[in-house]
């Protein structure tokens, strides 16, 4: 009988969501042996969407600056505080889009300890910055201000009391920042000084899914750090180390925009750190590049050794519409091995756990979604040599599957003859739609109980489906679902146990 899953290693509770990868040490010895067999090759499905391009290089934006001449004062002012409490001054002035300032604070008399911010038109904080006693100026070397109006120099004492003047000098072109065309597009930069702030802007649409990041060419050098604001000024999140002290580069992965318009990040460096980098809008719904060669191939066997609680974990190139068979077999009597695949999202869409000690295992059929590089993981139960292959079955072959595209609604066929079989369907769909899935079964063998998964654009499950109120509550409905993201959805069907039968599957939006 098969083991009960909602495409995750461990049945939980309320038949939770599918588990996201999980990449466990390689089994021991490390490569293992291939050992060629022939098998027929493979012809390629129709209507089979592909993936976009890659992303073009950097673009070359603007050096000129907007507004105000270089050298020219924009704001001057001196501020008298004491650290009491709301203590506190501000400078403010007019500013244009994209024009490019310097911010100078200086004390002109007294002792005195004191915060800076530059607040937005939005009564956004863009930048701040301490001043300890003892120090005489701080500045902020360069920032682009984002939007035409009024921003405000706020500075609160901490301590002591004295005078502090406060300089806003228009600068020359911005040593990096712009305006950019959108996902797949990038820009370089320079820190080459102390609180150096680039902005960049970007149109996104409602729904789409990006990874916004700031890289730089050497590791640390800058360490940056990055902020979103939305189309409507309000500020979204901030991120900063992605693995420090290893990885100091500022990554947002995953992000959904919430509104159409245009989005502005704010890219610093912490500590003063210098360097050059690389700002990157890029679409999360394009399967990541893959970096060197693949571990393994189609249609060769594999002979390995396997330790209890060391996975073995191998990568394979593969096509969107490939149709595979991916089997352990030749185990040795205390070994039993689990399959589990992952999509180039890095997300199992596959997994058969149901034979025992000393028995083959096998997802007998699954259709590749996407073309790009998958990961194979092999989970030992007991230690023992056993044998593994990847097999690239005939397309005539597949027993269910389809595109539902941008059809309105439309039913397609599939069939389930074995046990860990997987049919892939996919349909468009706007950020905000809401759609329909419903399953109808026909048993022929045992009965069937089948669950399916919606994947979202950028390849992670977004919800499950299992039973259902109808005549057949083994048949699972999705019934008026918000989709969140823009894109290509992809639906998962699968039959919980070994009975054998047919299907239909409707979608349908409104």
């Amino acid at each position: 009988m098969m083991t009960r899953q909602a495409l995750r290693p461990v049945r939980a509770a309320g038949k939770a969501a599918l588990l996201a990868g999980l990449l466990l040490a390689a089994c021991r010895p490390g490569t293992p042996q291939p050992q060629p067999t022939a098998i027929p090759p493979a012809t390629f499905p129709p209507e089979t969407p592909t993936p976009a391009s890659s992303p073009p290089p950097p673009q070359t934006l603007p050096t000129t600056s907007t507004g105000f001449a270089p050298g020219t004062v924009i704001a001057d002012q001196v501020l008298n505080l004491e650290s009491l409490p709301n203590s506190q001054g501000e400078v403010s002035f007019d500013g244009l889009g994209m024009q490019v300032i310097r911010l100078d604070t200086s004390l002109l008399g007294g002792t005195l300890a004191y915060d800076v911010e530059l607040v937005d038109v939005f009564g956004n904080t863009l930048a701040a910055f301490t001043v300890e006693e003892g120090e005489t100026s701080a500045s902020i070397a360069e920032f682009t201000l984002p939007y035409e109006g009024r921003y405000q120099v706020i500075v609160s004492a901490t301590g002591g009391s004295g005078s502090v003047g406060v300089t806003v000098t228009a600068l020359g072109p911005p040593s990096g920042g712009g305006e950019l065309d959108g996902p797949g597009s990038s820009a370089t930069g320079e820190m080459n000084d102390e609180r150096v702030y680039h902005v960049y802007q970007f149109p996104l649409a409602e729904g789409e899914v990006v990874s916004i990041s700031a890289i730089a060419d050497t590791p640390g050098m800058p360490d940056t750090r990055l902020a979103l604001y939305g189309p409507d000024g309000r500020y979204i999140t901030a991120v900063d180390d992605v693995n420090p002290p290893d990885d100091l580069n500022a990554v947002l992965s995953r992000f959904v925009a919430p509104l159409t318009g245009t989005y502005t990040a704010v890219v610093s460096n912490y500590g003063g750190s210098t360097g050059t980098y690389t700002f990157s809008v890029n679409p999360d719904t394009i399967p990541p590049e893959a970096e060197g060669e693949p571990d393994i191939v189609y249609d060769t066997v594999y002979r390995a050794a396997f330790f209890e609680g060391s996975s073995l974990n191998a990568t394979f190139d593969g096509e969107i519409g490939d149709v595979l068979r991916i089997e352990a077999f030749d185990l040795e009597p205390e070994l039993d091995v689990d399959i589990y695949l992952y999509s180039p999202f890095d997300q199992i869409i596959a997994f058969a756990v149901n034979a025992g000690a000393g028995e083959a295992e096998a997802v007998n059929e699954v259709q590749l979604p996407y073309t790009g590089r998958y990961r194979l993981e092999l989970r030992p139960l007991g230690s023992g040599q056993g044998s593994f292959q990847i097999v690239h079955l005939p397309a005539g072959n597949l027993s269910g599957g389809g595109i539902f595209g941008d059809d309105l609604t439309k039913t397609l066929p599939g069939r389930f003859e074995a046990p860990n079989v997987y049919h892939f369907y996919q349909f468009n769909a706007t950020a905000g739609e809401m759609i329909t899935l419903s399953v109808t079964s026909t048993s022929e063998e045992g009965e069937l109980d089948i669950g399916f998964a919606v994947l979202g654009p950028d390849g992670i499950q977004q919800v499950f489906a299992d039973d259902s109120e109808g005549d057949n509550p083994a048949d699972p409905v999705l019934s008026g679902y918000e989709v969140p993201q823009t894109g290509t959805y992809t639906v998962v069907v699968y039959s919980f146990n070994d009975a054998t039968g047919s299907y239909q599957i409707t979608f349908s939006r409104e």
